[in-house]
């Protein structure tokens, strides 16, 4: 990291995927719109619009940014001297922390002392923060159905995903293949086991979900 603190707000019209990797910082994320899976150990975990997630320094996790989400970051280099939370999980964001957020985006780059003192203040209220890691029914169903993939033998009903159910089985279709495809498995297999052969339809959903062919 360049700054101790470092903040970015951004939009993603298509899905964005990270690897599995131990977090070299603390992050503390916050999501506007849409929705992001994280999946820590056997589950893949749900943060729904309105919700907040603490990653850990050192937390081994992947992150699946669903299409047309808007989410903050906010990262803690391990350089600092302040205690922050050690478990990963859910909190509530309070006021004062979103509002901070909201300044930061109104900022310019002549500012550059202001917002070093609203980082300060920030990093104040992450160590504050109480993470709760609860396995939800939805984390549950959602885990459970990924399994099934590529014969999508289960159901799966959802809450808090912002996405139908159809255009979520299509986001997590176009995922799977991007990891079929790192494995070194050819497009024909991926076309036959994941899109029923049609190769029409997976180069259109290529196109949907990623932005590209």
């Amino acid at each position: 990291m360049k700054h101790a603190i470092q903040y970015s707000c951004d939009s993603h019209q298509y899905l964005t995927t990270t690897p599995r990797k131990k977090n070299i910082c603390n992050t503390l994320l916050i999501i506007d719109t849409g929705s992001v899976l994280i999946r820590l150990g056997k589950y893949e975990h749900i943060i729904s619009a309105g919700e907040a997630f603490w990653i850990p320094f050192d937390c081994l996790h992947s992150l699946s940014i669903m299409p047309n989400s808007k989410l903050r970051t906010l990262s803690f280099s391990i350089r600092l001297k302040d205690s922050f939370p050690s478990d990963a999980g859910y909190f509530q964001a309070t006021i004062l922390l979103l509002s901070l957020c909201n300044k930061l985006d109104s900022l310019n780059g002549s500012k550059e002392n202001h917002k070093k003192n609203i980082l300060k203040v920030i990093c104040d209220e992450a160590t504050q923060c109480k993470p709760n890691l609860t396995i939800k029914p939805d984390s549950i169903a959602l885990t459970t159905w990924l399994k099934s993939l590529p014969n999508e033998t289960g159901s799966l009903t959802l809450s808090t995903v912002s996405l139908s159910f159809s255009e979520l089985s299509l986001v997590l279709k176009v995922r799977e293949s991007i990891k079929m495809t790192k494995s070194g498995v050819t497009n024909d297999k991926i076309v036959a086991l994941l899109f029923n052969g049609n190769i029409e339809a997976y180069n259109q959903s290529l196109l949907c979900v990623l932005g590209e062919n």
